[in-house]
């Protein structure tokens, strides 16, 4: 019988994170330089949330009159909490069943 996957057999395990204050050109340099499609954006060493490719591709869109955004700090450029959209945290460890994770209510 083979070992359930757990949480740590398939995370990435070295994150690049950049702090919110940072310019989105810089981001998005260091995204394309590493490959990076998702990097975690920090503040104080805190995790505040998540940019991707598809994001910077947005803010980068001369057709939403953005033009300057490449030079805006990283928190200029999120939407305002939805509320409706929050739901709590899912804590994980390494160790944790992949599957039982994924077909927990409590994270979703």
């Amino acid at each position: 019988m083979t070992k359930p996957l757990t949480i740590g057999d398939v995370m990435t395990c070295h994150l690049w994170v950049i702090d919110e204050d940072a310019p989105l050109r810089q981001a998005r340099s260091l995204m394309v330089g590493h490959g990076i499609h998702d990097l975690p954006v920090v503040r104080k060493g805190r995790s505040v949330g998540v940019l991707t490719d598809r994001d910077v591709k947005r803010a980068l869109d001369p057709e939403l009159g953005l033009p300057r955004a490449a030079g805006l700090p990283l928190r200029a450029l999120c939407a305002a909490p939805d509320p409706s959209r929050e739901h709590p945290a899912c804590l994980v460890t390494g160790t944790s069943p992949l599957y039982a994770t994924i077909d927990s209510s409590e994270c979703w």
